[in-house]
């Protein structure tokens, strides 16, 4: 059974044929506010915030051969914060990157973060 493109199940939007993941990488604590802020703004819904580390700093914590990593590539940050929500209209990149700026994310910097964008798609269950 097909759904009407724009119909929802939760918080996600169904069947749009130019569907994407946004993820946004943000590599500075005071900054996940400014992002959130601007998603909100934009009224993206569906937004799931993940908490991680990178993979040298786990190296470099858990492996004694990677202990000098850090020091060799100059460093990692020690969170990061992984920001994804699917996105129903590119059209909204441009005004996101504005707003990111305007409140301090710059993603054009990339010790403050980076922004992607995925095509996605989602299926429905088989029989549905």
């Amino acid at each position: 059974m097909a759904r009407a493109a724009g119909t929802t199940v939760g918080l996600l939007p169904l069947c749009l044929e130019n569907m994407h993941i946004l993820l946004i990488f943000v590599y500075m604590d005071d900054l996940v506010d400014g992002v959130l802020e601007a998603l909100v703004e934009l009224e993206v819904t569906g937004v799931t915030v993940v908490e991680g580390a990178a993979m040298e700093r786990i190296l470099a914590d858990d492996v004694p051969i990677f202990s000098g990593l850090l020091q060799t590539i100059g460093g990692s940050h020690d969170k990061v914060r992984l920001v994804l929500a699917p996105l129903a209209q590119r059209s909204l990149v441009e005004p996101l990157f504005r707003l990111l700026a305007e409140n301090g994310a710059d993603m054009a910097d990339p010790a403050v973060g980076r922004l992607c964008l995925l095509p996605a798609e989602f299926p429905e269950p088989p029989g549905s």
